[in-house]
């Protein structure tokens, strides 16, 4: 059956889809074939689509940090996942990270008020850190130099996320 539009078939429209997914298909090129009605509903539908669709299309690439496995803590929510189904449904391409390695990176960061400043050139302000006891030099400078080991980290292994268990020991 062929669908008229101001009195113009637009089953040459159809012919086309079956042309080029036949062409897709001998290349081995990955195609998703959408229809949508002439309506502005059905085209707000399509624009969502588009939308979730680029988001999926950029979690591909990404290289996704994980830095330890659970929490290993009583009490705390344990959110542990086989890497491999996230990798084999989105496509994202996992790096383990031992703990000790981003601990390795924090102790040699000395804390001197030049890292301060460095945080603050990546656009954090340390007043803005939730959970910290502000009036506690230790406390802040500590903090700024586990964001900085976790920087040396991302900039490393070149991330585009990271997953970070707890740290009760921290």
């Amino acid at each position: 059956r062929s669908v008229f539009v101001d009195g113009i078939s637009q089953l040459v429209a159809h012919v086309g889809y079956m042309e080029a997914s036949a062409y897709l298909r001998k290349m081995n090129k990955p195609f998703f074939r959408l229809y949508a009605g002439p309506d502005e509903e059905s085209g707000l539908e399509l624009r969502a689509f588009l939308k979730a669709a680029k988001v999926f299309s950029e979690l591909r690439r990404l290289r996704f940090g994980w830095i330890g496995q659970g929490c290993g803590s009583e009490g705390i929510l344990d959110t542990t996942f086989d890497p491999k189904v996230i990798e084999k449904k989105l496509g994202l391409q996992f790096v383990k990270i031992p703990v000790e390695e981003v601990f390795d990176r924090y102790r040699k960061i000395t804390g001197d008020p030049a890292q301060l400043d460095e945080l603050q050139s990546l656009g954090v302000d340390p007043s803005e850190l939730r959970g910290l006891a502000r009036d506690d030099e230790r406390c802040v400078s500590d903090s700024v130099r586990f964001v900085l080991a976790l920087r040396d980290v991302v900039d490393e292994y070149e991330l585009g996320a990271l997953s970070i268990r707890c740290f009760p020991e921290f």
